[in-house]
């Protein structure tokens, strides 16, 4: 389902493209706030203000709880999982599973992630790129 692009959104509720929980698979009465990773991820928003309008237009996708994080890209697996190291919000259907997971670019969880040789990391997990594909997917050392 999408969330509509005008009118009224709120956090709870019952109407499935006017609530943001049951946009994201969540309790139309959970204890939810904006600032959630989860809200974040599906708003596209990854820090600073936020607001229900951030929400128009956005889509979790069928089956999937889009979430977004950081990831750090370094030459070496330990640079990328603490060291000097830049980094890029990506994001993953429900919870990263390192063997299975799929990156994307965009918080609908739709455009794949095209990712640069070397190696990828979440702080708890870390990816290897090369030749534009993942090679190897392990934890931080």
């Amino acid at each position: 389902m999408t969330l509509v692009s005008s009118g009224t959104l709120s956090i709870g509720g019952t109407a499935t493209d006017r609530s943001i929980n049951l946009e994201l698979s969540l309790a139309q009465n959970a204890n939810s706030n904006l600032g959630q990773t989860n809200f974040r991820s599906l708003a596209g928003v990854a820090s600073g203000t936020i607001s229900i309008q951030d929400f128009y237009g956005k889509s979790a996708g069928g089956g999937c709880t889009c979430n977004g994080q950081f990831w750090y890209f370094a030459e070496n697996d330990e640079d990328a999982c603490g060291g000097t190291r830049t980094r890029e919000f990506l994001y993953h259907c429900n919870d990263f599973n390192c063997a299975t997971s799929e990156l994307f670019t965009d918080s609908s969880c739709e455009e794949a992630w095209e990712p640069v040789d070397g190696y990828w990391s979440n702080q708890t997990d870390v990816i290897y790129v090369e030749n534009g594909a993942i090679d190897s997917c392990e934890e931080c050392p």
